[in-house]
């Protein structure tokens, strides 16, 4: 047994780092634990997926031996798996199959995507964009609330599929007609009544004619209320 002096030459572990180092181990084997997991559910439903379509083309003939099929199949293994295999989540595994009928070839490595991802992608219709969110969700971790937002914001219809205006699709410049004005900032305090002038609608000035002296001095008198001589 340790003396009470050896047992205090002992540092504590969380003091060493010990804890902090035994700690990031277990966290890093449990988040490598729930990507297998998780990766490996999301390949059994593709191949459930699979399965449905294979058997629908059996009896392609009647109309309504798909909806048959997946009701039956999930009156079937309803007792065992329980809502895992109800009628919607079977539709979404053979919806899953048909958007990426490739998927065990072009996505075989193991992939950071949850099952709401998936579900959340292939709802969009457009092949293009469903590689940009798929890529763009594993290389930035988007969680399935970030990557819905994303979808809902078009995001790859703005940034991507769009592609920015150039000079020949640009709005044409527009050239301003006599008595408009082109506003511009005043700099500096003397180009302060300047711009106040070219903001003030511009009117033409009305001048009237210069009378002839003799019709001035008429009007003058005229005015002063005193009649001058009748004009010779």
């Amino acid at each position: 047994m340790a003396s009470k002096s050896e047992q205090g030459t002992i540092p504590p572990a969380e003091s060493s780092g010990l804890a902090e180092d035994v700690r990031t181990i277990l966290r890093a084997s449990r988040n490598r634990a729930y990507a297998a997991a998780n990766q490996f559910m999301v390949e059994a439903y593709w191949n459930i997926g699979r399965r449905i379509v294979e058997e629908e083309q059996k009896g392609r003939d009647r109309a309504d031996y798909g909806s048959f099929l997946i009701r039956n199949l999930s009156k079937s293994l309803g007792d065992e798996f329980g809502g895992g295999v109800s009628v919607a989540s079977l539709k979404n595994f053979r919806q899953f199959y048909l958007t990426f009928p490739d998927f065990g070839k072009s996505y075989a490595a193991p992939s950071l995507l949850t099952w709401t991802h998936w579900t959340l992608i292939m709802r969009v219709e457009d092949p293009r964009a469903r590689d940009y969110y798929i890529n763009e969700a594993q290389a930035q971790q988007w969680s399935s609330r970030i990557l819905e937002r994303n979808i809902a914001a078009r995001t790859w219809d703005r940034l991507v599929a769009k592609p920015p205006a150039t000079p020949s699709t640009a709005l044409p410049s527009v050239s301003p007609t006599p008595g408009e004005f082109v506003a511009r900032p005043c700099r500096y305090r003397s180009d302060r009544h300047a711009c106040q002038d070219l903001r003030r609608p511009q009117t033409r000035r009305r001048y009237r004619p210069v009378a002839h002296p003799r019709e001035a001095d008429q009007q003058g008198t005229r005015a002063a209320g005193v009649r001058g001589p009748n004009p010779a």
